[in-house]
């Protein structure tokens, strides 16, 4: 078996053109967690078991500003400040 490739967003640059778009490489023996293994980490998290107070509070601190009502489909172009 080879590596599986992973497509990934890019971005823009500051000229609002995207990145080139490429490709990661992923060894075989590569996993991604499943239902299980994410379910552990959503309750161990949300029972704040193995975080420090400022761990926990960062994950569940607001990460980027929507100017938005809603963050995708219809309202994503109108502006609110609530």
């Amino acid at each position: 078996m080879g590596a599986r490739v992973l497509l990934y967003a890019t971005g823009f640059n500051n000229e609002g053109r995207p990145y080139p778009r490429g490709q990661r490489q992923c060894p075989a023996q590569c996993q991604f967690p499943g239902p299980h293994e994410l379910t552990r980490f959503a309750s161990v998290v949300l029972q704040r078991a193995g975080l420090t107070p400022p761990s926990y509070n960062a994950m569940f601190s607001p990460q980027i500003r929507i100017h938005a009502p809603t963050q995708f489909g219809p309202g994503i172009g109108e502006v609110t400040d609530a």
